[in-house]
């Protein structure tokens, strides 16, 4: 993992393909939205990559945010945007070096798919985040035709090699059943057909699919699972 280039989501979010840009902003867009990220809260992003999520979330301010990540170039990158308010440092999901009942907000994107011990993450999870803590997990839809994206992700994905490294996949139901004990916890997916046109790179096809996308994702189609949860 630390020979990946460390801005690998950055590039991805300003992409020159339409696809990558436009699932990495959408789905930023929705994490930012399911958050709500105030101007006091404490912010921790669980396998932050190069810290573009931090930095767009960032844009509405929080008091304080920490990126956490396993790679060193991926700290590296990160630390040299000199986001405000923002630190990166490197450490395992599934052992934060976090205090408990200290954090408000976690965001968890594409991580929990790529760790052994899924439970482990979630406790740990639980463990930093204050009562009324919130966090959004985002992670491929089992229950979909995920597998289809990854044969297209690995071909003109540009370094993701999704079939290597993830461990597990979720459904809805079965994702939130790591969630007993939180007071709040739901789930919706993301992407049906958009992305398949956006690798035309005609925006025109894209709000075609998009429309699309909204009859499947209503049913629990969508090839992303985001959840939200407060403890």
């Amino acid at each position: 993992y630390n020979t990946i280039n460390g801005d690998i989501d950055e590039k991805a979010y300003n992409s020159d393909l339409l696809v990558q840009r436009y699932f990495q902003r959408r789905k930023t867009d929705a994490v930012r939205d399911s958050l709500g990220v105030k101007a006091g809260d404490i912010v921790v992003d669980i396998g932050c990559g190069s810290g573009v999520q931090l930095q767009e979330i960032g844009r509405t301010g929080y008091a304080l945010a920490v990126g956490i990540d396993v790679s060193l170039n991926a700290a590296l990158h990160g630390q040299k945007k000199a986001i405000k308010n923002t630190d990166f440092i490197i450490a395992d999901a599934q052992h934060l070096p976090v205090k408990a009942s200290c954090v408000d907000k976690i965001i968890c994107a594409e991580i929990i798919e790529h760790v052994k011990e899924p439970d482990h993450l979630i406790t740990e999870i639980a463990r930093v985040l204050k009562d009324g803590g919130e966090v959004v997990i985002t992670t491929p839809n089992d229950r979909s035709v995920w597998g289809m994206y990854e044969l297209f992700w690995d071909l003109f994905g540009r370094g993701r090699n999704y079939k290597e490294t993830h461990l597990r996949f979720f459904s809805e139901s079965g994702l939130r059943s790591y969630f007993p004990a939180f007071s709040e916890c739901s789930t919706r997916t993301l992407f049906f057909i958009s992305p398949l046109f956006a690798l035309t790179n005609s925006r025109r096809l894209l709000a075609i699919g998009i429309r699309l996308d909204r009859v499947f994702e209503q049913r629990g189609l969508g090839v992303s699972l985001l959840l939200h949860a407060r403890k």
